[in-house]
């Protein structure tokens, strides 16, 4: 403000001496020359330092000091090589100098150095072919969908809170839009009443109302296969310390699948494990007349009888349930069945009641693991394209097969789409290793909103930084500092380069718009892409 009050002072007085000296005779230009060139020198000096303050050795620094040069050489020569429209060009040139120097945020180069991160906007986004009617939906620019086709590569992770819009924003959208075959999770539900007359070719797993069955013995081709079906229904969490019991249960699980896999339905199996005394079911394994069964059988021979029986009790209470209750009888038999192979020609829906998602979570875990196995099969770049989208996903709990494949899988034109809340939900079942070979594999990111500090930290960082200018003021009393102020007293005006987070961690639990990390371009701010709100997508679910 100091410096606005002095340069309207200068002006109007230099203007008054333009027109008073007009007005006098040739007699009285020496007095006019001296008035000017009594405040010409201190004025170029603090107007000489003020620009080096702004524009550092920048070559608009070096220009503006070489033309104040030239004229304080011109107003130092004897009077009669100067006239008065010399004087108002001056009097030009000091306005705009001044002019510029009060906006030196505009004047500023920032070099980048500290940091290069930026938001795309929606240029950057069409030329990264994500500028799309149909695919993965992540959100919305303008009128536009932001959307990955079905033909890109990639996995998925959508991150938010109760109530933020993954599922109306963004994966209702994607199921409506989709091009080529999926497998969904569907634990509200509503997927499949909003989707599922879209596609024709669907076969659905109803835990509410039976139709079809999924046997899991039904793609037990190899003693891998018999393995894994254990690991799955009895996971060892990388935390676990002592896993022996896990593995011992895990052995009678697999040579008891192996032995009756062609006689038994798996809820069959599990009653078997669960009525019978366990020194009888460990002396019948270990006669099978199949080498499997007896290999997997004896790593658990010539344990204590107490030991037998805790691990048997880790067993039956993972069994149980599918031995007893009606509707994973009725799921787990031999029926008409659903399989993993279905997928290539058709969409398969899992449908279940959130409410009893922590009964069933065991086989349904098992189901996705199976499928997964079989999507890693997969030639390179099958057709048709394959979505699996996961919803709820750290509530499947720990499957290790998940993991093992996700790097994987984006080569056989698969693509994995998670919806959860935090990172923190992947580290309790994954742990910090698990997770960040989860997250390295997620290739396209949307973050509604983040609340854990571990989330928030994690985003703000994937985000990187950007070169910021910083002002800051200093107040003196007077002195030399390069500044008009500085000459009668108060404050002087500085900027600093400094990087800075592009999103600041605390910025994610308030989001406005979803953050998009996109797989080699960068990072978006875009709105939310609600079916509802969309007269196409509406049109689709209402049809």
């Amino acid at each position: 403000m100091t410096d606005l009050i002095l340069i309207a002072v200068l002006i109007i007085w230099l203007i008054y001496l333009r027109v008073r000296n007009a007005r006098q005779s040739d007699n009285h230009k020496d007095a006019k020359g001296f008035s000017i060139r009594a405040v010409i020198f201190p004025i170029h000096y603090f107007i000489r330092s003020t620009i080096f303050t702004t524009f550092k050795s920048n070559g608009l620094a070096t220009f503006f000091v070489f033309i104040t040069g030239g004229f304080t050489f011109l107003l130092a020569m004897p009077l009669w090589y100067i006239n008065q429209k010399a004087s108002m060009i001056f009097l030009a040139y000091l306005a705009i100098s001044w002019i510029s120097c009060l906006f030196p945020q505009k004047t500023s180069l920032v070099s980048g150095d500290l940091g290069k991160a930026f938001f795309l906007d929606k240029n950057d986004l069409k030329k990264g072919g994500l500028l799309s009617n149909n695919g993965v939906v992540f959100g919305k620019k303008g009128n536009r969908l932001v959307a990955k086709p079905a033909s890109t590569e990639g996995n998925i992770a959508i991150f938010g809170g109760a109530g933020t819009g993954k599922t109306a924003s963004n994966l209702i959208p994607t199921l409506l839009t989709y091009s080529g075959n999926a497998f969904v999770v569907d634990i509200k539900p509503e997927l499949l009443a909003k989707t599922g007359h879209l596609h024709p070719n669907k076969k659905v797993l109803n835990f509410i109302e039976p139709q079809l069955a999924y046997d899991p013995l039904a793609v037990i081709e190899s003693y891998t296969d018999v393995v894994d079906l254990a690991q799955t229904l009895i996971p060892i969490s990388p935390d676990i310390k002592e896993p022996y019991f896990k593995e011992s249960a895990q052995n009678i699980l697999a040579s008891a699948c192996w032995e009756f896999k062609n006689e038994k339905s798996f809820s069959e199996i599990a009653e078997w494990l669960t009525a019978n005394p366990a020194d009888q079911i460990m002396q019948q394994l270990a006669a099978s007349e199949k080498s499997e069964t007896r290999i997997l059988i004896n790593a658990v021979a010539g344990i204590k009888t107490e030991q037998l029986a805790s691990l048997m009790n880790e067993l039956r209470n993972t069994l149980v349930v599918f031995a007893t209750d009606p509707i994973l009888r009725q799921l787990s038999g031999n029926g008409a069945s659903i399989t993993p192979q279905d997928i290539e020609e058709n969409w398969i829906y899992l449908v279940l009641p959130e409410s009893q998602l922590q009964v069933y979570q065991r086989y349904l875990s098992l189901i996705v693991s199976q499928f997964t196995r079989y999507l890693t099969k997969r030639p390179e770049h099958a057709t048709p394209n394959i979505l699996m989208a996961l919803d709820e996903f750290p509530r499947l709990g720990y499957m290790p097969a998940f993991t093992d494949a996700i790097s994987t899988l984006r080569s056989r034109n698969v693509s994995v789409m998670i919806l959860l809340q935090s990172l923190a939900q992947l580290d309790k079942n994954y742990q910090e290793t698990g997770r960040k070979l989860i997250m390295d594999n997620m290739h396209y990111v949307v973050v509604h909103n983040a609340l854990d500090n571990t989330s928030q930290k994690y985003f703000s960082d994937r985000a990187g930084s950007k070169t910021a200018v910083i002002k800051g003021r200093s107040y003196n009393g007077g002195g030399s500092t390069g500044t008009v102020d500085a000459l009668f007293g108060g404050h002087s005006t500085n900027y600093n380069q400094q990087s800075v987070p592009l999103i600041r961690p605390e910025e994610f639990a308030t989001l406005q718009q979803p953050v998009l990390y996109a797989y080699k371009l960068g990072v978006a701010q875009v709105d939310k892409a609600f079916w509802f709100e969309d007269a196409r997508m509406k049109a689709m679910v209402e049809n």
